[in-house]
């Protein structure tokens, strides 16, 4: 099936490429007709479904999206929303909290930017900074950019450190830190947030709300206690454990279990004794310090990102390999 590559959405954006797709949207990245220059365009489902059928949906949007634009000479015209009304209201409504979140943010250099918002019938078309270097997952794994450069590391890590800190001052936990929902750009050295999709606002959680991508969730968002009602936990305490293990990624190229769960056991092993991370990662004695205090299992006794920064910067040796160590 044809995709909306060349449609124009409101004789400004011409779609280039299909770049990527989710559970409730498609991205495209497009080339300004005017200034030439490319941006990344989400198209976000308005009629999501809980289940899977999200995937039939969007095929059909883009269908019916390129039907509408072929009938008009291959122009999509579409309807601007306010960006100040949609940071200000937009958490009131579920397909506009994810955008109302963001821009609450965006303006951080190490966060992705949105521009313009578009309306019609099914669907809202996101104008973004677009990253064609890729996400972090891939600069890691494939690339493998990180590999025995820890000065590299510790200055991308703290950059990330730095715009969660930022996310957290405005209110804003981002509850899904992954590489894959990290952009790079100028060849790995900086790194950009992205996909607020799971974000919250709220400071303290219930302990029955499981959010996240398992390798990087929190013991207590994993455990889920829906047995007590009334337990709540940190909600930033979540995402200081999920740079942890982002933190390990970028050293060691690997994660150290599939979940922080009892019944992994890999994990439960860490939890019996910590000192299996040294067995199984190779890091040095300062950064395993460094861990069991950002991999505190009570949320409560984790250590915050101002620590976290200054942790980093503080050490100096970071592997068993390489320089620094």
């Amino acid at each position: 099936m044809r995709d909306l590559t060349n449609i124009i959405l409101n004789n400004k954006y011409q779609f280039l490429k299909k770049i990527g797709s989710g559970s409730y949207g498609i991205v495209y990245s497009a080339r300004h007709l005017y200034t030439g220059k490319t941006y990344a365009i989400k198209i976000i489902l308005k009629n999501q479904c809980p289940s899977n059928n999200n995937k039939q949906l969007l095929l059909e949007l883009e269908n019916e999206l390129l039907n509408t634009a072929l009938e008009n000479n291959g122009t999509l015209i579409t309807n601007l929303l306010n960006l100040d009304l949609i940071e200000r209201n937009g958490f009131r409504c579920k397909i506009l909290k994810e955008i109302s979140l963001q821009l609450k943010v965006h303006k951080h250099p190490n966060i992705l930017s949105l521009y313009k918002v578009y309306d019609c019938k099914n669907a809202l078309f996101v104008v973004m900074d677009y990253y064609p270097d890729g996400d972090l997952f891939n600069t890691i794994v494939e690339k493998q950019r990180y590999k025995n450069d820890p000065f590299l590391v510790k200055a991308v890590f703290i950059q990330l450190v730095d715009a969660i800190n930022y996310c957290h001052s405005k209110g804003v936990y981002h509850c899904d830190l992954k590489p894959e929902n990290i952009l790079v750009t100028n060849n790995g050295t900086k790194l950009i947030l992205a996909d607020f999709g799971l974000a919250l606002q709220d400071k303290y959680i219930d302990s029955n709300i499981c959010c996240g991508s398992s390798y990087y969730m929190s013991p207590e968002r994993i455990q889920n206690f829906c047995l007590h009602e009334n337990v709540a936990f940190p909600t930033g305490a979540g995402d200081v454990w999920s740079l942890a293990i982002i933190l390990i990624n970028l050293i060691s190229i690997r994660n150290p279990w599939l979940k922080a769960s009892l019944q992994d056991t890999t994990f439960k092993a860490f939890v019996k004794d910590p000192e299996v991370l040294m067995k199984i990662l190779p890091i040095s004695r300062e950064v395993f310090t460094i861990l069991c205090k950002y991999l505190a299992l009570n949320p409560w006794e984790r250590g915050n990102l101002f620590e976290f920064r200054q942790d980093i910067l503080n050490c100096t040796k970071l592997s068993e390999t390489g320089p620094l160590s």
